[in-house]
Protein backbone atom coordinates (compact mmCIF):
# COMPACT_ATOMS: atom_id res chain seq x y z
CA UNK A 1 0.00 0.00 0.00
CA UNK A 2 1.35 3.37 -0.64
CA UNK A 3 0.29 6.95 -0.56
CA UNK A 4 -0.57 9.26 -3.13
CA UNK A 5 1.69 12.16 -3.16
CA UNK A 6 0.64 16.03 -2.41
CA UNK A 7 4.28 17.36 -2.97
CA UNK A 8 5.99 19.34 -5.75
CA UNK A 9 7.04 17.32 -8.59
CA UNK A 10 10.05 15.43 -8.10
CA UNK A 11 12.33 15.02 -11.67
CA UNK A 12 14.62 12.62 -9.93
CA UNK A 13 11.80 10.57 -8.84
CA UNK A 14 10.35 10.55 -12.14
CA UNK A 15 13.67 9.40 -13.63
CA UNK A 16 14.29 6.79 -11.32
CA UNK A 17 11.08 5.08 -12.33
CA UNK A 18 10.89 5.32 -15.84
CA UNK A 19 14.85 4.09 -15.32
CA UNK A 20 13.89 0.67 -13.94
CA UNK A 21 11.53 0.16 -17.30
CA UNK A 22 12.40 -0.86 -21.20
CA UNK A 23 11.14 2.20 -23.09
CA UNK A 24 9.54 0.14 -26.44
CA UNK A 25 7.19 0.98 -29.33
CA UNK A 26 4.31 -0.64 -29.28
CA UNK A 27 0.75 -0.66 -30.72
CA UNK A 28 -1.02 2.36 -30.17
CA UNK A 29 -4.49 0.98 -32.18
CA UNK A 30 -6.37 0.32 -29.04
CA UNK A 31 -6.05 4.10 -28.02
CA UNK A 32 -8.57 4.83 -30.22
CA UNK A 33 -11.58 3.76 -28.04
CA UNK A 34 -10.42 6.16 -26.04
CA UNK A 35 -10.01 9.10 -28.51
CA UNK A 36 -13.55 8.20 -29.37
CA UNK A 37 -15.56 7.80 -26.51
CA UNK A 38 -13.54 11.32 -25.22
CA UNK A 39 -13.87 13.22 -28.46
CA UNK A 40 -16.16 11.43 -30.82
CA UNK A 41 -14.87 12.09 -34.40
CA UNK A 42 -11.41 13.08 -32.89
CA UNK A 43 -10.07 13.72 -36.79
CA UNK A 44 -11.44 16.95 -36.75
CA UNK A 45 -9.70 18.34 -33.90
CA UNK A 46 -6.19 17.64 -35.04
CA UNK A 47 -6.43 18.35 -38.81
CA UNK A 48 -4.16 21.06 -39.80
CA UNK A 49 -2.98 22.38 -36.78
CA UNK A 50 -0.18 21.66 -34.21
CA UNK A 51 0.17 19.77 -31.51
CA UNK A 52 1.81 19.61 -27.81
CA UNK A 53 1.81 15.91 -26.02
CA UNK A 54 3.17 16.62 -22.56
CA UNK A 55 4.98 13.99 -20.96
CA UNK A 56 5.00 11.52 -24.38
CA UNK A 57 6.76 9.02 -22.95
CA UNK A 58 6.31 6.01 -25.83
CA UNK A 59 5.07 8.49 -28.60
CA UNK A 60 1.83 6.51 -28.58
CA UNK A 61 -0.60 8.82 -28.70
CA UNK A 62 1.46 10.70 -31.59
CA UNK A 63 1.26 7.96 -33.55
CA UNK A 64 -2.31 7.40 -33.13
CA UNK A 65 -3.61 11.11 -33.77
CA UNK A 66 -1.26 11.04 -36.74
CA UNK A 67 -2.29 7.92 -38.48
CA UNK A 68 -5.90 9.19 -37.86
CA UNK A 69 -5.47 12.71 -39.14
CA UNK A 70 -3.24 14.70 -40.76
CA UNK A 71 -1.77 17.62 -37.85
CA UNK A 72 0.20 20.39 -39.12
CA UNK A 73 3.16 19.28 -36.50
CA UNK A 74 2.56 16.79 -33.33
CA UNK A 75 6.05 17.77 -31.01
CA UNK A 76 6.27 14.63 -28.60
CA UNK A 77 7.82 16.51 -25.66
CA UNK A 78 9.57 14.33 -22.38
CA UNK A 79 11.18 15.26 -19.73
CA UNK A 80 13.07 11.64 -20.06
CA UNK A 81 15.28 11.47 -23.31
CA UNK A 82 15.44 7.89 -23.42
CA UNK A 83 11.68 7.42 -23.58
CA UNK A 84 11.08 8.71 -26.82
CA UNK A 85 14.14 7.63 -28.03
CA UNK A 86 12.86 4.47 -29.72
CA UNK A 87 10.24 6.28 -31.30
CA UNK A 88 11.96 8.88 -32.65
CA UNK A 89 14.47 6.23 -34.29
CA UNK A 90 11.88 4.75 -36.18
CA UNK A 91 9.48 7.80 -37.46
CA UNK A 92 9.07 8.27 -40.63
CA UNK A 93 6.16 10.45 -40.38
CA UNK A 94 7.12 14.43 -41.41
CA UNK A 95 4.88 16.08 -39.05
CA UNK A 96 6.40 14.58 -35.83
CA UNK A 97 8.95 16.22 -33.56
CA UNK A 98 10.75 14.81 -30.24
CA UNK A 99 11.55 17.45 -27.71
CA UNK A 100 12.97 16.64 -24.44
CA UNK A 101 12.34 19.79 -21.46
CA UNK A 102 10.65 20.61 -18.43
CA UNK A 103 7.54 21.07 -18.28
CA UNK A 104 7.09 23.54 -15.88
CA UNK A 105 9.18 25.81 -18.12
CA UNK A 106 8.10 24.63 -21.67
CA UNK A 107 10.46 25.39 -24.29
CA UNK A 108 8.20 27.06 -26.88
CA UNK A 109 7.45 30.40 -27.60
CA UNK A 110 3.83 31.82 -26.60
CA UNK A 111 0.69 30.86 -29.04
CA UNK A 112 2.79 28.12 -30.10
CA UNK A 113 0.15 25.53 -30.30
CA UNK A 114 -3.47 24.98 -31.43
CA UNK A 115 -4.22 22.01 -28.65
CA UNK A 116 -1.90 20.77 -25.81
CA UNK A 117 -2.87 17.14 -25.35
CA UNK A 118 -1.88 14.50 -21.85
CA UNK A 119 -2.53 11.35 -20.77
CA UNK A 120 -1.93 10.92 -17.13
CA UNK A 121 0.52 13.68 -16.73
CA UNK A 122 -1.99 16.39 -14.65
CA UNK A 123 -1.67 13.38 -11.70
CA UNK A 124 2.22 14.46 -11.60
CA UNK A 125 2.26 18.40 -12.08
CA UNK A 126 2.35 20.16 -8.96
CA UNK A 127 1.48 22.35 -8.81
CA UNK A 128 -0.86 21.89 -10.96
CA UNK A 129 -1.51 25.58 -11.24
CA UNK A 130 2.18 26.38 -12.51
CA UNK A 131 2.06 23.72 -14.69
CA UNK A 132 -1.31 24.96 -16.23
CA UNK A 133 0.14 28.56 -16.46
CA UNK A 134 2.40 27.33 -18.94
CA UNK A 135 0.74 25.12 -20.78
CA UNK A 136 -2.10 28.21 -21.23
CA UNK A 137 1.04 30.50 -22.70
CA UNK A 138 2.01 28.13 -25.41
CA UNK A 139 -1.56 27.95 -26.65
CA UNK A 140 -3.23 30.34 -28.99
CA UNK A 141 -5.57 32.23 -28.60
CA UNK A 142 -9.47 29.63 -28.78
CA UNK A 143 -6.63 26.94 -28.55
CA UNK A 144 -7.68 23.57 -26.13
CA UNK A 145 -6.14 21.54 -24.05
CA UNK A 146 -7.08 18.28 -24.10
CA UNK A 147 -6.37 15.17 -21.81
CA UNK A 148 -7.51 12.25 -20.23
CA UNK A 149 -7.14 10.92 -16.32
CA UNK A 150 -8.00 8.48 -14.06
CA UNK A 151 -11.09 9.62 -12.36
CA UNK A 152 -10.18 9.36 -8.57
CA UNK A 153 -13.68 10.27 -7.32
CA UNK A 154 -13.86 6.33 -8.61
CA UNK A 155 -13.29 4.71 -5.64
CA UNK A 156 -12.26 1.37 -7.55
CA UNK A 157 -9.55 3.91 -9.16
CA UNK A 158 -8.08 5.09 -6.24
CA UNK A 159 -7.98 1.71 -4.62
CA UNK A 160 -6.32 0.51 -7.35
CA UNK A 161 -3.57 3.35 -7.53
CA UNK A 162 -3.33 2.91 -3.57
CA UNK A 163 -2.53 -0.77 -3.73
CA UNK A 164 -0.01 -0.57 -6.80
CA UNK A 165 2.86 -2.71 -5.34
CA UNK A 166 5.37 -0.23 -7.44
CA UNK A 167 4.47 3.38 -9.00
CA UNK A 168 5.57 6.62 -9.79
CA UNK A 169 6.47 8.11 -6.71
CA UNK A 170 5.20 11.71 -8.33
CA UNK A 171 1.59 10.03 -8.95
CA UNK A 172 -0.81 12.48 -6.72
CA UNK A 173 -5.05 12.38 -6.14
CA UNK A 174 -6.61 14.53 -8.74
CA UNK A 175 -9.36 16.04 -7.39
CA UNK A 176 -12.16 17.76 -9.56
CA UNK A 177 -11.83 20.94 -7.54
CA UNK A 178 -8.71 20.97 -8.03
CA UNK A 179 -8.75 20.62 -11.52
CA UNK A 180 -10.78 22.93 -12.08
CA UNK A 181 -9.91 25.83 -10.63
CA UNK A 182 -5.99 25.06 -11.64
CA UNK A 183 -7.39 25.62 -14.79
CA UNK A 184 -9.27 28.60 -13.99
CA UNK A 185 -6.52 30.30 -12.72
CA UNK A 186 -5.05 29.51 -15.73
CA UNK A 187 -7.49 31.14 -17.68
CA UNK A 188 -8.70 28.23 -19.20
CA UNK A 189 -12.25 26.79 -18.86
CA UNK A 190 -12.47 23.77 -17.78
CA UNK A 191 -15.11 21.28 -19.40
CA UNK A 192 -14.72 17.50 -17.71
CA UNK A 193 -16.43 14.10 -19.53
CA UNK A 194 -16.58 11.03 -17.66
CA UNK A 195 -16.67 7.73 -19.23
CA UNK A 196 -16.00 3.99 -19.63
CA UNK A 197 -14.32 2.19 -22.94
CA UNK A 198 -16.04 -1.27 -21.64
CA UNK A 199 -19.39 0.40 -20.88
CA UNK A 200 -20.07 3.29 -23.18
CA UNK A 201 -23.35 4.09 -22.03
CA UNK A 202 -21.86 4.85 -18.45
CA UNK A 203 -20.82 8.81 -18.20
CA UNK A 204 -20.99 9.51 -14.45
CA UNK A 205 -18.48 11.32 -12.66
CA UNK A 206 -18.47 8.79 -9.53
CA UNK A 207 -19.18 5.32 -11.47
CA UNK A 208 -17.02 5.83 -14.47
CA UNK A 209 -12.90 5.54 -14.41
CA UNK A 210 -11.80 7.73 -16.65
CA UNK A 211 -11.90 11.38 -16.72
CA UNK A 212 -11.66 13.43 -20.48
CA UNK A 213 -10.83 17.06 -19.53
CA UNK A 214 -11.11 20.29 -21.84
CA UNK A 215 -9.74 23.27 -21.48
CA UNK A 216 -10.89 26.13 -23.42
CA UNK A 217 -8.97 29.40 -23.50
CA UNK A 218 -10.70 32.67 -24.43
CA UNK A 219 -14.23 32.48 -25.66
CA UNK A 220 -13.63 29.09 -27.08
CA UNK A 221 -17.06 27.18 -26.85
CA UNK A 222 -17.26 23.36 -25.72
Amino acid sequence: MRWLSSTAFDPRAERDYYAASRPGVHDFRYLDAYYRHFLGGYARYFDGIRILDMGAGECLHGQMVCTASTPKLYVNFDLISERLAPAASRNSLPAIRFVVGDGFALPFQDGAFDIVWGSGILVRLRPLERAMREISRVLRPQGLYLGIEPNFANPGVLLRFVLMRRGDRNDGWLRHGTLRAAFAEAGLRPELRFFWVRVPWLRHPFFSPTLGVIGHKGDNSP
